[in-house]
Parts: structure tokens; C-alpha cells; sequence
């Protein structure tokens, strides 16, 4: 089924969806042929995902949100989202003359409030809210490497050990790490 509904700010633009194409994977085979384009339900799940909206309050011109929340929770379990961000981030170093891993990377955090629904909180008694904290790992551009969300009330020191060691699995190159005064014993 072709797209024939006026886009949406947050659907992909064609040039878009060349660059990661290859890394949604096409249906299951079956007796049925796909009702839906999979740049449609991609562009379902980017709607939800920047109005956030729940699923079943997608609009009506969208594949159904039972189909794209299926696909959704299916692409997050197999880390489509993460094998998009490593090519997109390696494209954009390349095109800067770098090379597609980084050997040095920053890490900062910020803390969200949040609702009780959506997993645990805590209350960050610094930055004095209660919700999640969110610690990333950026190279020098600015690109994400590496995202650990936890409780608020996880002090910055304790995300150390662990941050820069799922960035390592994501950048082999990964030598130093840049942190401030909060990150520090």
C-alpha cells in the first residue's frame, strides 16, 4: 500500500530513508502479501515516539498501532534503533574526514522528571527531581556512542564502570573518556 496521506513533520524524507533502508527488514514471508510499506510503520513509530502519543492514539492514517507497536518492541529487541545510530554516526565521521570509530569520548548526564509508569525512578537529590537520569556518551561531534538511563537517585560515579564499557562494545577505538567533576571519586 503506497503512501497517499499528507506527510508529517516527523516522517522521513526520501533521501532518509535510503540511508537506513537496508536495515529494516522486510516481513516475514506467508501467504498474505504486506498490507503496509515498511517506511510506513518506521514513520508511525517516529510519530509516536516524538509526540508521544500512546499507541492506540496514532492517527488513522498510519498502519494500525497494533501492527506498529508490535514491530516497534520486534526492531528494539533485535537493536535496530543502535545498528541505525553506529552507521548513521560512522557516515557523518567519514564525511568529516575521521575515522568511522572515535578514539575519544565525553560523558555527561541529565536528570528528567518522569511519571510512575515506564519503569523506576528516583529522586536525584542534587538537581532535586525525581524521575530518571539520563548518562551519554558523545564523540567529539557530538554523536551518541553510548546511552544509560537509570533512576535519578544512581550518582553520576556509579555510572562510570559501566558507560564506557558498553561504549567500548560500540567503538573498539574508544581510548579516553572525558568526564566532569561529578563523574570523579
Amino acid at each position: 500500500m503506497r503512501m497517499t496521506r499528507k506527510p508529517y513533520d516527523s516522517d522521513l524524507t526520501d533521501e532518509q530513508w535510503e540511508q537506513i533502508r537496508e536495515f529494516v527488514p522486510e516481513p516475514q514471508s506467508g501467504p498474505q502479501v504486506p498490507k503496509y510499506e515498511r517506511r510506513e510503520i518506521f514513520n508511525a513509530v517516529l510519530y509516536q515516539k516524538r509526540t508521544g502519543c500512546q499507541w492506540r492514539y496514532l492517527p488513522h492514517d498510519f498502519p494500525p498501532w497494533q501492527l506498529v507497536a508490535k514491530y516497534f518492541y520486534q526492531w528494539t529487541g533485535d537493536c535496530l534503533f543502535e545498528d541505525i545510530n553506529d552507521a548513521l554516526r560512522k557516515g557523518v565521521r567519514a564525511r568529516c574526514g575521521r575515522d568511522g570509530e572515535p578514539s575519544l569520548g565525553m560523558i555527561d548526564s541529565q536528570s528528567v522528571k518522569t511519571t510512575e509508569s515506564g519503569g523506576p525512578r528516583g529522586f536525584d537529590a542534587g538537581k532535586k527531581v525525581k524521575g530518571r537520569k539520563r548518562d551519554v556518551l558523545v564523540e567529539v561531534l557530538g554523536l551518541l556512542v553510548a546511552l544509560w538511563i537509570t533512576p535519578a537517585s544512581v550518582q553520576d560515579l556509579d555510572a562510570v564502570p559501566t558507560l564506557p564499557n558498553d561504549a567500548r562494545v560500540e567503538s573498539a577505538r574508544l581510548a579516553n573518556v572525558l568526564v566532569d567533576g561529578a563523574y570523579t571519586t
